[in-house]
């Protein structure tokens, strides 16, 4: 993601940046966060950061592609009920993110990838949280999907656009519950023991 050219990268230097990133994220939050406290924390200069990586953003992005911070990239569980699949999915996702401190990391994600394309290509590409839905999604009978109208890439979409809207909303605000979500992009068919 650095994407800037220059002198070679020193892996050291590399793991204390982010390693710095994430504790200074972690104390101060990201609206305090500075490339200059980072760089004081990491014993670098900030020229240094910033011949790798262009924001704030664009290191938090490569954080969360090492695995230092939390990520809801994981696969969607297949236990053969795509209705509990997602509702479970989608609630630890929620929780996930009403957790204060990653509240706050997840934010800047949205951030950073609204900034810069190419982070939003690279963060997509490293979660890949639509294309896990997706694959969960096609694994589901079609008497499961018959009911939600639209296409896997469109059913994945409006699940993981619940949890940006969820993330941008005041904490006071949070929405919807993964059930109420669930049950309205795949609602139970006619013959089904929840009608």
């Amino acid at each position: 993601m650095d994407g800037k050219r220059g002198r070679k990268r020193s892996e050291q230097a590399r793991v204390a940046i982010l390693t710095a990133t994430v504790d200074e994220l972690t104390d101060k939050g990201y609206d305090s966060l500075s490339i200059e406290g980072i760089a004081a924390r990491a014993g670098v200069g900030k020229h240094t950061i910033y011949r790798w990586w262009g924001s704030k953003g664009a290191l938090i992005a490569d954080c969360l592609v090492e695995n230092l911070l939390p990520s809801p990239a994981y696969e969607p569980p297949d236990t053969g009920d795509v209705r509990a699949d997602l509702t479970r999915w989608l609630g630890e996702a929620m929780d996930l993110i009403d957790d204060r401190t990653n509240r706050d990391v997840f934010r800047a994600l949205v951030g950073a990838a609204a900034e810069n394309p190419s982070v939003a290509e690279a963060l997509n590409a490293q979660l890949g949280v639509l294309s896990a839905l997706v694959r969960r999604l096609a694994t589901a009978s079609h008497a499961e999907l018959r009911t939600s109208g639209g296409s896997l890439d469109a059913l994945a979409t409006a699940v993981t656009g619940t949890l940006i809207m969820r993330l941008l909303s005041p904490e006071s605000m949070p929405g919807p519950s993964a059930d109420q979500v669930v049950a309205l992009l795949l609602p139970p068919g006619p013959d089904s023991p929840d009608r």
